[in-house]
């Protein structure tokens, strides 16, 4: 796979990013992570402003900490998809450090494409946003 592409061939480089999380180490963890895939993200500490960010810019995927400050990514993901038409509707990885099956079946009803759990590891984040983005 050509660095800064997705299986579809879309440009990454081109698409908008953001990441939501209150953890410093975690934050730096993702941006290297998502740099290493071709993405270069904005980033957010909360789900306050991860909300505020998407009514000012079309993200195409965001990567939303479950359990933050302020507004949580449960609450932030949940006003995001209430927004329906009035923004663009990204694509919301959760990542959370209590991703089990049940977690994941209650966060995707609430409007997450994907859970991963944390720690997150390269090929998972990878694997996880190829199959968000190709089903998209």
């Amino acid at each position: 796979m050509h660095r800064g592409q997705d299986l579809t061939g879309t440009d990454r480089n081109s698409m908008r990013v953001l990441v939501a999380e209150d953890n410093e180490l975690n934050r730096k963890v993702l941006t290297a992570f998502l740099h290493r895939l071709g993405f270069d993200p904005d980033v957010v500490n909360d789900g306050q402003e991860a909300l505020e960010r998407v009514q000012a810019v079309n993200y195409d995927l965001i990567l939303m900490d479950i359990r933050m400050p302020r507004l949580d990514g449960i609450a932030a993901t949940e006003a995001i998809r209430g927004l329906k038409t009035e923004v663009h509707q990204p694509r919301i990885i959760g990542v959370s450090a209590s991703a089990t099956a049940d977690h994941k079946l209650n966060h995707l009803a609430i409007g997450l494409d994907s859970l991963l759990s944390k720690p997150v590891r390269l090929e998972e984040l990878r694997c996880a946003i190829d199959e968000v983005l190709a089903s998209h």
